[in-house]
């Protein structure tokens, strides 16, 4: 069976170690609703600004949710 776990990791693109490692899902939840509503504030403040980012946001938007649908358990969405 496919496990997924939320990471802390420390250091540099291509030089790290990870910190902790947890696959509670209660932090898997809190991490998927704070993931979807900061991808959702991206495209909120994009909207108006400038389209091509604000698709880009959108659509950043959708495939975080569709990946989180897919991998996480989920009681509802908020967003």
């Amino acid at each position: 069976m496919t496990q997924v776990w939320c990471e802390l990791r420390y250091g540099m693109k291509g030089s790290n170690i990870t910190l902790c490692r947890l696959n509670d899902p209660e932090v898997l939840s809190v991490f998927r609703q704070k993931a979807l509503e900061k991808a959702l504030r991206d495209a909120q403040e994009s909207e108006g600004v400038d389209e091509v980012v604000h698709l880009q946001d959108k659509t950043e938007l959708m495939r975080l949710k569709g990946l989180f649908d897919l991998i996480t358990p989920t009681d509802g969405d908020a967003v």
